[in-house]
């Protein structure tokens, strides 16, 4: 077994950790059972969320967009970038592949350019809200693209 607090997840937990390689080490408990410490993803890479998801950022560019929907109880958006912005043919590939995703599974698509964010990917003190104008960092991971350093 593995308790929660020998996860190394660099100050953060991971979402979930389910049927993943990871290497930890292994002690005894007084009674004679035996728990996992300082589990971590192969390689030694912390169980973050952004390494569970295979994130990639580009590098050194900053983008520029608004906040197009903020759902403040479940802690997730997406912000609209501004008009004219020129994304890396990879992160255009990732966003068609998440809106494609997005009208398998019946869900309406309300803007093609739209990035994904959670409330972790912005900078500590931010406070998202609708409307806001923000600054970003952009990744492709699994599951399409995303912001973060949102501020």
């Amino acid at each position: 077994t593995w308790e929660t607090a020998e996860v190394n997840a660099a100050a953060k937990q991971p979402m979930s950790m389910k049927e993943i390689p990871v290497e930890f080490g292994i002690w005894m408990t007084k009674n004679g059972s035996y728990k996992a410490y300082n589990m971590t993803m192969s390689g030694g890479q912390p169980c973050t969320q952004e390494s569970l998801e295979h994130r990639s950022a580009v590098p050194n560019r900053n983008f520029r967009g608004q906040i197009s929907i903020w759902n403040w109880r479940q802690g997730w958006g997406f912000i609209t970038l501004e008009p004219g912005a020129s994304l890396p043919a990879a992160v255009q590939a990732k966003i068609k592949q998440m809106n494609d995703a997005a009208r398998k599974k019946g869900k309406e698509v309300q803007n093609e350019k739209a990035l994904y964010f959670r409330k972790n990917d912005t900078r500590q003190g931010f406070r998202p809200e609708k409307g806001a104008t923000v600054t970003c960092q952009i990744y492709t991971d699994d599951k399409g693209a995303g912001a973060c350093d949102v501020h």
